[in-house]
């Protein structure tokens, strides 16, 4: 259960990332490739993070 809540907290940061994304390109994309490479940091440490969270919770 513990995981559950930790992957439903991954997935709403990650919601956040892809709002923040459309609403910087419907306001001229700015900052576009920032919020590509902070989403695919997230994706990348959030996968990882989980798989050892997940690890430690099976010990």
């Amino acid at each position: 259960m513990k995981l559950l809540s930790a992957f439903i907290a991954w997935v709403v940061i990650m919601f956040i990332e892809f709002i923040w994304l459309i609403i910087d390109s419907s306001a001229g994309a700015r900052n576009k490739e920032e919020i590509y490479v902070v989403i695919v940091i997230s994706l990348v440490v959030g996968a990882t993070g989980l798989n050892l969270y997940n690890k430690h919770l099976k010990r």
